[in-house]
């Protein structure tokens, strides 16, 4: 999935990053615009982007046929990035990867393979990355307006590949203070529900659960950006935590899991509700939490609560 991107006022030497869905190209421009400005208008900044250098084979067999379906070995491993996804391609076959060991001539995927790949197959990266403006990330001025939740910036990527067509497409982002990054952790969760660190599933487990805190944190950001509240308004930690954790759980229960002899059904919406109640007495029906205003400068004074039967 793609979300839209937060870079730090002040912060020098940031990049824009975005990975390209068709396949690896050979080039690219961008070009950044206020979003409701046309593509025609003068560009906030703009250039060329960089082409990420992992561009690699299969040094031996790989698939559901092997010791390990997980494991890809390969020709070079250098500049791979855990928390990232590649392309293993040949032939017709396509299929996204995302690393989650890196061995000296081997990555671990966080899905075991389920069709074979032999040394003709290619792995490679076909993320873009763009430098960020050194005197637009210290404008005032390019602040974002924290009391729209809707993305301020829009990014225009003309991306040239190998055999062609070329293509635009469009990212976003945002230019924020400081922004709010959940810390949960899978002991938190297992705090909660004794037993879950060693039941988790295979494609939770491997990382220990940071994929799933990670999905739980984007699905409360879609949740708050659907109450008009901006994640990077959010200034009590606290509550945000036990928000994604919360989050966290009920992904959990709607994916299967449950507790030793506890119905599902009952499990999940026991989850459901949970999080839907601390989510609006919290924040969506009454907000009793402090939130940054639009005022550029970082203040964040107490909001008024809105009573439950208020409009």
């Amino acid at each position: 999935m793609r979300y839209a991107a937060d870079l730090l006022f002040g912060v020098l030497n940031q990049s824009l990053l975005h990975r390209v869905q068709a396949g690896r190209p050979t080039s690219a421009t961008f070009a950044v615009f206020y979003d409701d400005a046309d593509d025609t208008d003068v560009a906030r900044f703009s250039g060329a982007a960089v082409v990420d250098t992992v561009n690699t084979t299969l040094s031996g067999a790989a698939g559901p046929l092997q010791t390990d379906p997980q494991l890809l070995p390969l020709t070079s491993v250098a500049a791979i990035t855990l928390g990232r996804k590649y392309l293993l391609s040949e032939n017709s076959a396509r299929l996204w990867v995302e690393p989650i060991e890196i061995g000296p001539t081997y990555v671990r995927v966080r899905y075991p393979l389920k069709k074979t790949f032999t040394v003709a197959a290619t792995f490679v990266s076909t993320y873009l990355s763009a430098a960020v403006s050194n005197v637009w990330v210290a404008d005032l001025t390019s602040l974002k307006d924290i009391d729209d939740p809707n993305p301020m910036y829009r990014v225009r990527w003309d991306i040239v590949f190998p055999s062609g067509p070329n293509a635009v497409v469009y990212s976003y982002l945002d230019l924020i203070r400081g922004g709010y990054t959940p810390e949960v952790d899978i002991a938190d969760l297992n705090d909660r529900q004794y037993g879950l660190k060693d039941s988790l599933p295979i494609e939770y487990k491997d990382d220990d659960g940071r994929s799933l805190i990670s999905s739980a944190w984007q699905a409360v950001r879609a949740d708050l950006l659907n109450s008009k509240i901006h994640p990077d308004q959010l200034r009590d930690d606290e509550s945000a935590d036990e928000l994604v954790l919360r989050k966290a759980l009920l992904i959990l229960a709607n994916a299967g899991w449950r507790p030793p002899n506890t119905d599902w059904l009952t499990y999940v919406n026991l989850r459901r509700e949970d999080y839907g109640s601390y989510l609006q007495q919290h924040f969506t029906v009454t907000l009793k939490h402090d939130v940054a205003t639009a005022s550029g400068s970082g203040a964040s004074p107490i909001q008024q609560k809105a009573d439950l039967w208020s409009k």
